[in-house]
């Protein structure tokens, strides 16, 4: 075999390779797409980010309600 059949087969070999690995990788993301609708309720990735931007903001707020909520408590009882 010379080096130019060779190298066609070696192409051949990674090309198959590659289209093998796509075949795989689209098979994981349509998976993890559906999950993300049956988990979160998101048809994609940024529906989800926004959705986790929301949760994210709620979560500062309740956090902030409850600081002052025992700061509240802590002077009118003398906490320290």
């Amino acid at each position: 075999m010379n080096n130019d059949t060779q190298t066609l087969l070696n192409m051949k070999k990674t090309i198959e390779q590659s289209k093998t690995a796509l075949a795989r990788l689209e098979g994981e993301l349509s998976g993890k797409l559906k999950q993300l609708k049956t988990d979160f309720n998101c048809s994609n990735s940024a529906e989800a980010e926004r959705k986790l931007a929301k949760i994210d903001k709620a979560i500062d707020k309740d956090e902030k309600t409850l600081k002052e909520a025992i700061s509240k408590l802590q002077e009118e009882y003398d906490w320290s």
